[in-house]
């Protein structure tokens, strides 16, 4: 499953990933030595769920106890990362939730990776668990899983407090636009999200997702940004955020904020930058990248840094769209291209 699943992503451009095992540690082990069989960079983590159902079901001693020893086996092992992974505030415990807490700080290159906000449903179910909570947001915060290593999945139901919070923290929020249209869960408010400055990356969401190509999942964010707006119009909430969310959608190479200079979401592993989630093709032809998108690794390498070289882009929007410039060669070597961006990132 793990060489079936990497190799799919390889094939869409895809060499970095945020990526969900299961509550088994092996999922994890799996995962990780199918990518780093393939040089690929990627984040992962057992998930922790000791409310879950029977079979799918850990325990808070065995939840830190995995989780130690899996950072213990990986940590360090070629492009690899690990993340802290309770599925969401619903399927953990309090104890378990603090256990995650304490891994996260016990582990400062680890990442909090979880659930936020994805349906109605599920945010009245929080409410109702935790009366004493500001917001969903805010369970997370008491237990100290809010900060700048946090990516959270979905956010589609979110308070203006919660944005103020995630944008203050630093954390991210990865926006899964074909999996929230195939479940209905909602449309992501990108206008509000815009007046708080949230760090947005796009997500496949594989599973409920219905493609694993992030291109096709840009061009559905694009489409529910514009449904949000007219979504918004219709409830007679035509205020300064539905024109921002209409804005937003207008801009087509920012699509979700997934592409602009204070989007996408990058994270430090190591010595290099994961770009954990890429570029809108749209960006790239904009910014007449067309002819660079079709030069391959293989060809010439240096061709294609030279052409990065001489945008008027800076250094960080560079490294966000540069895993995609070479989306059919990006299965081949996944390591040979993130040398090159990383030449490209070192140029002077």
């Amino acid at each position: 499953m793990a060489d079936a699943f990497l190799a799919e992503l390889l094939r869409h451009g895809t060499t970095s990933a945020l990526v969900f095992a299961t509550v088994h540690e092996g999922s994890v082990d799996a995962l990780f030595e199918a990518a780093l069989a393939r040089r690929m960079r990627l984040v992962s983590g057992k998930v922790l769920m000791d409310l879950g159902p029977d079979r799918l079901r850990d325990t808070p001693d065995t939840a830190r106890g995995e989780t130690e020893a899996l950072i213990a086996r990986w940590r360090g092992r070629g492009r690899l990362g690990y993340a802290v992974t309770p599925r969401f505030a619903l399927t953990s415990s309090d104890a378990q939730m603090a256990v995650a807490g304490e891994l996260l700080a016990a582990h400062p290159d680890a990442l909090l990776h979880t659930h936020l906000a994805e349906n109605r449903h599920e945010c009245d179910a929080v409410a109702a668990r935790f009366p004493d909570a500001r917001d969903y947001l805010d369970v997370y915060d008491r237990f100290g899983l809010v900060g700048a290593r946090s990516v959270f999945a979905h956010g589609i139901h979110l308070s203006d407090r919660s944005c103020a919070r995630l944008a203050e923290s630093g954390a991210g929020v990865a926006v899964c636009p074909s999996s929230n249209l195939f479940l209905g869960s909602g449309f992501f408010d990108f206008g509000q999200a815009d007046a708080h400055g949230l760090r947005l990356g796009l997500g496949s969401d594989i599973g409920a997702g219905t493609s694993f190509s992030l291109l096709h999942t840009a061009g559905l964010a694009y489409q529910a940004a514009l449904a949000a707006a007219v979504e918004q119009r219709a409830a007679t909430i035509a205020t300064e955020r539905a024109e921002a969310a209409c804005a937003t959608a207008a801009a087509v190479d920012a699509l979700v904020a997934a592409t602009g200079p204070a989007g996408a979401l990058t994270l430090t592993i190591g010595q290099g930058r994961l770009a954990l989630f890429t570029a809108s093709l749209a960006r790239l032809l904009r910014c007449g990248l067309d002819e660079a998108a079709a030069m391959t690794v293989d060809r010439d390498p240096a061709l294609l840094v030279a052409a990065l070289r001489s945008l008027p882009l800076d250094r960080a929007t560079i490294a966000r769209i540069g895993w995609n410039l070479c989306e059919a060669d990006a299965g081949r070597d996944a390591d040979r291209l993130a040398d090159v961006i990383d030449v490209a990132m070192a140029a002077p």
